[in-house]
């Protein structure tokens, strides 16, 4: 009975492995070089000024330090004007279906100058895959 559990375990293993390649990996390094920075107004008619990289990096709005990433806002100043200073990054690279996997060390919810897209982005795709099995 082990023996043959064994097999089958292995036949999955064998078959999940085969099923994925790297195709990109987004690390610290490279991290801002694979996104354009969205400095329209904001679509949704919101508060918030987004800013370009240089502005971004300048303010202490994104940075990385120690392997990590950090994306935030001008937490520090009142807004005026068009609103908060704000980071919006859009992906150069599109994808039709995928495995993705984020470590978020930190994403604050449900306050003021937080994004909450994600769970949208991959919810549906979660449901896809789990439907597929």
């Amino acid at each position: 009975m082990y023996c043959y559990t064994f097999y089958i375990q292995a036949a999955l293993v064998e078959l999940c492995a085969a099923g994925y390649v790297l195709e990109t990996s987004y690390t610290s390094a490279n991290w801002f070089d694979q996104f354009s920075f969205f400095t329209s107004a904001d679509p949704t008619d919101g508060y918030v000024d987004y800013v370009d990289q240089t502005t971004a990096t300048n303010n202490g709005y994104i940075n990385t330090n120690n392997s990590l990433i950090y994306m935030g806002v001008d937490s520090t100043n009142v807004a005026t004007g068009a609103g908060r200073d704000s980071v919006r990054i859009t992906s150069n690279a599109a994808y039709n279906y995928g495995l993705f996997a984020l470590d978020v060390s930190h994403m604050p919810g449900g306050i003021c100058g937080t994004w909450q897209v994600l769970p949208y982005i991959f919810a549906p795709l979660a449901i896809r895959v789990l439907a597929n099995l």
